[in-house]
């Protein structure tokens, strides 16, 4: 009896060391030098079809414009909403988005992302009013890291195709060298920009959710990010142009106003 006792709690302690904090993640990329958060979407589209506020709401916690050679980010999770691990709180007339962050024990950006799919934006304080009796989801033991532990790595299809060309690049490395250097001279780099169609311009009190949710615009949060790679939803700052529309938008590029058509928010 006393052999049985010992192995059971031999099991029930090894099993609470299987995971760390942090949700489970079940697949992950690893970033590699010139990696971008729209590298990781567009060479996972194959697999998971993920949108960029799919990957913030299972990486919290990143930065797309600083990712770090090696940084793991994931893409698939079997327990992100458990119950068991996640709690809920009922937005009250009284509150204000940073004081729920800090009575949960986190910032409003985190809050933000992992409550994507519940339409919940937690942006400026005039809204709030719109959100009384909204579920806003948290993590209990307030850490919005993965657990990578028994996590796979999944390989981009981008770097799928590239590790079978690997040989012949290595052959071709000094026409490479001549081509590269033949596109510096004609001018045709990668452009680092795209045309905007329409933009607006940031007044004081404007928010990113008042701007894309608006009659004249109309776009999704997701849209309005990847029109607006460097956008800092926390810190708009007036007569800053925002692209609200383009045709050409994609791969982390910067918009350009030259021929951009400035519309009002009504």
């Amino acid at each position: 009896m006393k052999f049985n006792t010992s192995v059971i709690a031999l099991a029930l302690g090894l099993a609470t060391q299987v995971y760390g904090k942090g949700y489970r993640c079940k697949e992950h990329y690893v970033i590699g030098r010139s990696d971008s958060c729209d590298d990781v979407l567009d060479g996972s589209d194959d697999h998971y079809n993920m949108r960029l506020r799919d990957l913030l709401m299972l990486n919290p916690t990143i930065d797309c414009d600083k990712l770090s050679n090696g940084q793991k980010l994931c893409l698939k999770s079997d327990n992100y909403r458990d119950e068991n691990e996640t709690g809920t709180y009922i937005i009250k007339k009284t509150d204000t988005y940073e004081g729920i962050a800090k009575k949960l024990g986190t910032t409003q950006e985190i809050l933000y992302r992992i409550n994507f799919s519940s339409y919940l934006y937690m942006e400026g304080n005039d809204n709030i009013k719109h959100q009384v009796g909204n579920h806003v989801f948290y993590r209990k033991d307030h850490y919005y890291i993965p657990d990578f532990s028994k996590s796979k790595e999944y390989i981009l299809s981008k770097h799928r195709k590239s590790t079978t060309t690997k040989k012949t690049t290595k052959k071709k490395s000094t026409t490479k060298t001549i081509t590269k250097t033949a596109t510096k001279a004609t001018g045709k780099a990668k452009q680092t920009s795209y045309a905007c169609d329409k933009h607006v311009v940031v007044k004081h009190g404007d928010t990113c959710y008042k701007i894309y949710t608006n009659k004249n615009v109309n776009i999704s949060s997701n849209q309005l990010l990847k029109l607006n790679p460097n956008l800092n939803c926390d810190n708009l700052r007036s007569n800053t142009k925002i692209c609200v529309s383009s045709k050409n938008a994609g791969n982390n590029k910067i918009p350009n106003f030259s021929n951009s058509k400035q519309i009002t928010l009504k």
